[in-house]
């Protein structure tokens, strides 16, 4: 293992990537303020937009955090049976 995938490497490049995702937000926001001075209606389409999207996105984080901890579980659980296994056979 390189000096480069250690952890502060890996903090490094999800910050780069939590701040390159915030311009993008920022932008497109600017951009849909924009567009929505012109073209009042695409406030609604927001509106039902989001009315799908934020339920959605919900679940999914917080399933994946759920399913997150099950799984380090699971894999905890199947780390002890192996080396109980392990240990049988030596």
């Amino acid at each position: 293992m390189s000096p480069l995938d250690g952890p502060t490497a890996k903090n490094q490049r999800n910050l780069a990537t939590s701040i390159a995702l915030l311009i993008v937000l920022i932008i497109a926001g600017s951009l849909f303020a924009l567009v929505s001075l012109v073209f009042p209606q695409v406030q609604g389409m927001l509106i039902v937009g989001l009315i799908f999207v934020v339920p959605t996105l919900f679940h999914y984080f917080v399933w994946g955090r759920w399913m997150m901890r099950v799984r380090e579980r699971v894999l905890e659980e199947e780390r002890r049976e192996a080396a109980k296994q392990k240990g049988r056979q030596e």
